[in-house]
Order: structure tokens, then sequence, then C-alpha cells
């Protein structure tokens, strides 16, 4: 416990020690603190008259059960004829000072006498140990040995935990919004293990510029095969030039190089949230920086000089339909405007209705989504199955921040919140953001801090690209973008202090949605198929 000395200090100091004096004189068997007549403290007897104070003596498990096997993880299957394998794991508690005096052990205790002797009066008698059984053996014998070992205080299954680890990414652990979404709960069993995922998943961002040859991003452009770089030619015929890492829509003609002269921070910036290289050793993680490939799509007309630089919602347009019809699985928008465009409801309709999960942010006005202030495109997911407009939350609590006082916000129309702030990394690093790639012209390093629900949404996006990955290749079901929104929905985390904010307070939680996957879309036995074959006619 810290202390805080004030002015008053002396008596600030006089009541601590003097509580911590009493607590001395407790364990001593004393009744009080006494101070003596030059300011120190003696502990005074206990009189006859009072009775003595019991603690309660704490009762574990075993002493409640009054059993010494207790194996609740398989209390369904227990019978007292139950045969368990040689070596089968077990733990077993014991008390090493019995140990220490007893001669009559059994092989759950025997091999201690081997292992270094303890002092008892400086640490625990009691300690767990994992021993494999011998033999088979049955639960009723395992139980008469462990009765008959007086040193044994009891026995259970041996449970092995899942280990949470981190990327080696130097600047991981100032990426708080990652620890609000459980990343290292899910790292070694999704990225990691004998059954990681191995696919690549593009994600389409359709922003400013964007910064190629960023090094934490420079892996994680998407490629296009089928284009020959620089030959000025529209090799596979998409109708854009040369657009091997995605393509620059502005301007009559959209070109190939989607990069910015004026301005990249912003799309480098998003492009690294969802998608920045893990476990290179550098720099930051994207949510799905082992499993993406970006498809950079400049929506903003830096280039070209005209509109102020804000997007026409005709270039939104023409790159939601771009990004579907070269391979994006998932699309994030972190851009907004006001008014109603007919041709973007109908684009996320054309995404959705070909798979294609769509993200948006839901704007930084500090103001509800409703009919009054129509945040565009954000207003129209709502309705299209597969389109989620997401809010901003501060991870400065965590799992439990709020909303980010910039985010605009609707318990009807913002279906899901996600990290956009963190008002703790102000005081901690110098920015209110979450930290990403960006233009080294704007930062030395390559790496900042933004806020805004433009950073919410690509964390979003790189969720709905974990989802749909794990859905590809741990599950017998399609990746719909439908499927994929019911997903993020129904495993997000409940959060009450969004409530208002998104629809139930939801907010993305990596952990639970790989939970929720495991339990409800692995198949299990005597499943029917989840796509059975239509019955010939």
């Amino acid at each position: 416990m810290r202390l805080k000395i004030r002015k008053e200090g002396m008596k600030t100091i006089t009541l601590s020690i003097m509580f911590l004096m009493l607590a001395a004189c407790g364990d001593k068997g004393f009744q009080a603190v006494s101070s003596t007549g030059n300011g120190a403290q003696q502990c005074l007897a206990k009189t006859s008259s009072k009775k003595k104070q019991l603690i309660p003596k704490f009762v574990n498990a075993y002493e409640r059960s009054q059993q010494k096997v207790l194996f609740l993880n398989q209390k369904s299957s227990l019978t007292p004829d139950q045969t368990l394998p040689k070596n089968f794991p077990i733990s077993v508690f014991v008390d090493r000072k019995c140990v220490s005096e007893k001669t009559n052990l059994s092989f759950l205790t025997k091999f201690l006498k081997k292992s270094p002797k303890l002092d008892f009066t400086k640490y625990s008698a009691k300690q767990a140990y994992t021993v494999k059984l011998p033999s088979k053996m049955t639960m009723a014998n395992l139980q008469r040995v462990a009765d008959q070992d007086l040193c044994v205080i009891g026995v259970s299954e041996e449970v092995f935990a899942e280990p949470t680890s981190a990327p080696n990414d130097e600047r991981f652990p100032q990426q708080t919004h990652l620890t609000t979404l459980r990343y290292t709960e899910i790292h070694e069993p999704v990225f990691l293990s004998s059954k990681k995922l191995t696919g690549e998943y593009i994600v389409a961002v359709i922003d400013t510029g964007f910064l190629l040859n960023h090094p934490d991003l420079i892996n994680r452009y998407w490629v296009n095969a089928d284009e020959i770089p620089d030959n000025e030619i529209d090799d596979d015929n998409n109708g854009v030039v040369d657009d091997v890492h995605g393509s620059n829509q502005n301007g009559d003609v959209p070109y190939g190089n989607p990069s910015s002269a004026n301005y990249s921070q912003h799309g480098t910036h998003v492009a690294g949230l969802s998608s920045a290289e893990a476990g290179n050793g550098i720099g930051v993680v994207g949510v799905m920086g082992y499993n993406t490939k970006v498809m950079a799509i400049n929506a903003w007309p830096y280039l070209v000089g005209t509109g102020g630089g804000n997007a026409p919602m005709s270039v939104v347009d023409r790159s939601i339909r771009y990004a579907v019809d070269n391979g994006a699985k998932v699309i994030n928008i972190s851009m907004q405007g006001e008014g109603y465009f007919p041709a973007i409801e109908d684009a996320l309709h054309y995404a959705t209705e070909r798979g294609v999960f769509v993200a948006i942010a839901a704007g930084n006005n500090a103001k509800q989504m409703v009919t009054e202030f129509i945040g565009s495109p954000a207003i129209y997911a709502k309705d299209i199955d597969g389109a989620v407009a997401v809010a901003a939350m501060d991870s400065k609590n965590g799992a439990m921040g709020g909303r980010c006082v910039f985010s605009n916000y609707s318990a009807t129309h913002a279906e899901i919140a996600a990290p956009g702030c963190d008002t703790n990394s102000f005081t901690n690093y110098g920015g209110a953001g979450i930290l990403s790639t960006i233009t080294p012209s704007t930062e030395p390093s390559g790496y900042g801090w933004i806020q805004g629900t433009s950073m919410a949404s690509p964390v979003a996006a790189g969720t709905a690209a974990y989802i749909h990955a794990l859905l590809k290749e741990w599950t017998t079901h399609t990746p719909t973008a439908a499927l994929i929104e019911k997903i993020m929905v129904d495993g997000s985390f409940v959060n009450p202090n969004l409530v208002g904010v998104t629809q139930q307070g939801r907010t993305v939680d990596l952990k639970s949605i790989h939970d929720h996957i495991l339990q409800n879309y692995i198949p299990k036995p005597n499943d029917p198929p989840t796509n059975p074959p239509e019955e010939c006619l």
C-alpha cells in the first residue's frame, strides 16, 4: 500500500503505524496497541475476561467433500470400476512436511523424498505435483491408494492450461486496443498451433493514399497476379491499368497506383490496424496480421485536386464494386458523408450478396445516428445483412470502456463497437488514439496514435476476416457476409457502458467470438451436412 504524506503527514504516519502494529499484535496473540511515553508502540496482553476470537479455518475442496479423489472435469463418467490408462496424468496435492517425516509412502508421494527438502518455516508445506500413473488403475484402486497415504491431501485429474502468447513485434505492448480484444488469448491457438489458420484473405481498404513501402505493410499488400507491373496495359481487363496492389479510383479513369503524394497518413494507419504484419519482430500487429492482404483503394481525390479533399460518393460506389470484382472478402470504409445516396446503398447490397462483408465507420460527430442526421454510408448498414456500422469505444478501461466522446452512436443503427481511442495513451504515449502504422513524414518512427471511428472500423474489418477464416478453415459452414455479421454480433461482449451506443451494448471480443464458433459451428458427430445437396427431381 502506498501512503500519501501531506502537511499533516505525521498524523497520517502515526495512524498507519498503529494499524500495522494492531495486525502484528493480533498475530502474536495480544489484544491491542498502546503508545509509550516516547512515542513508541507496544502490545497489550489480552484480559482473561474476553473470549479468544477464532479465525475461521480455511477448508479446501477435499475436506469439504470428504473425498481424496475429485475428478470434477470427468464426474459424469466416474465409476469405481472405471480404468485409467498407464501414464494418465494426475495432480496430487500433498503435505510435504508429512512426506519428510513419514516412511510408509505410496507412489503418489514417494518420489518427493528424492527432491530437495524445504524449509517449512519459510515455504509452504502444501504443494501440488503432476504424477503419471505407473500402470492401468481403476478409480477404486486410486481412491484406496490415496486414502492409505496419510501425506496425500487430495488427487484430481491434471488440467493443462492453454498457452497465451504475444507476437514478438516490439511495439505490441503499446497496442492497448488488442488487449481490449483479448488478442493474446487467441494468438497461440489461431495463429501458431498445429491447427493455425493457413489461408490468406483480402481486406479492401477504401481510404486515402497508402505508403506502399512501409516495413510493416510491404509484405501485406495484395498482389494482382494477373497484372504485369508498369507496362501501362490493363492485362486482366478489369478496367484499371497496372493495378498491382489496388487502384486509385479518383478522376474519370481509375489507374493502378493507390499511393498519394499529398496524404497517405490516414489510409496507412487504417491498413495497419487490420493487417500490419505480425511476428516480424518490428513495429505493430494487425488484428489479422498473419493472414490478410490489403487491397489498397484510394478514394480521396488529393492527387487530382478536386473536391477540396473530400471523396465524391460516386468514387466510393466505384471503389466498392472494384473490391468485390477483384476478390476482396472484407471491405473497410472509414469515411462519412451526409445525405442519401442510392448508388452507395446499391453497391453495399452488391457486395454483401456476393459474400463480401463491409465494415463502415459510424462517424465522428458525437451525434445519434437518426433520420435527422444521416451518416452515409454507415446509415445503410442496419438494413443490410453483412454490413455493420462501427462505433468507437475507449480502451482506457479495457472491455468495459465507454464511448469515445467523438463517436456517433445508436442503439439501432450501430451494430457494434470496437476500440477507436484510448484516453490513457495520451498520458502514457502522448496520443489519445490507438497505435498503428503511419507515414514517416508524419512521425519518423513510422508508427503513431490516431483516434476516430475510422480506427474502430478496420478493427472490426480485421475481426470479420478472422471470422471468415475460422469458418472456412475450421468448419463446414460457408462464410457468407450475413453469417459473419451474425457471428460478430452473437459472439460479441455485451458492455453495459455501451448500452445505447450500439445494439445492446455490443463490442468486439476475439476470444468470445473464437469460443462462440467452437461451440456452435464446429461439426459434431451425426450432425447433418451444413449445406445438404438439393434433392434430384
